[in-house]
């Protein structure tokens, strides 16, 4: 396993996933991902419970992105304009902004279930075209259990070959990536257009 983050594990266990799952749907560059392979192998090496590190890693992940939500629908373009001047969110708000949309609002899903760095970006610009509460839920919260619990699920399933599957998460993290900016900037462009 991940000599870096094993300690953080077996330390701190559910909660460490949490604050890491936070942290970074909050846009900072950790690799939760990486985190909760990490948790999964070692649940299922130490035969301590599952329950526990999907629940809290999944509440890790889901309340930054209401949080950055509720400040682009009641900011609005103020909230936004102030992020781009903040470093990494600029060039993410521009990419959403410069695509033709054509995918609605599977933005949110897609960036919550595949990209956490491009969650906050896409959540903002959606509370920002005041995207309906019923609508960001939707796909949020399943977005987000995708996330959570694809990683953590992966972790379990191939203990005996972590080191093997978060080298390939990695490689493959950043083509997921590429494609869900692309997408999400293609959805938001559109719900700015039309959704509001």
């Amino acid at each position: 396993m991940d000599g870096d983050w094993t300690p953080l594990i077996e330390s701190y266990g559910p909660a460490g996933v949490m604050v890491i799952n936070f942290l970074s749907c909050l846009g900072f560059p950790i690799p939760a991902l990486v985190v909760m392979i990490i948790a999964g192998a070692w649940v299922a090496t130490a035969g301590v419970p599952l329950a526990p590190y999907l629940i809290l890693g999944y509440a890790g992940a889901l309340v930054p992105g209401i949080v950055v939500f509720a400040l682009g629908r009641r900011y609005g373009a103020a909230a936004v304009a102030r992020m781009e001047t903040r470093r990494g969110w600029g060039k993410l708000i521009a990419s959403a902004r410069a695509r033709h949309d054509r995918w609605g609002g599977a933005a949110i899903f897609l960036g919550s279930s595949f990209a956490a760095q491009a969650g906050p970006a896409i959540n903002l610009l959606a509370g920002a075209a005041e995207v309906s509460w019923r609508q960001f839920h939707l796909g949020h919260f399943a977005g987000r259990a995708i996330w959570v619990g694809g990683y953590t699920l992966i972790g379990f399933h191939f203990a005996g070959n972590i080191d093997a599957v978060i080298a390939a998460a990695a490689r493959w993290s950043w083509v997921i990536a590429v494609a869900v900016l692309t997408l999400g900037a293609l959805v938001l462009l559109r719900v700015l257009r039309n959704g509001r």
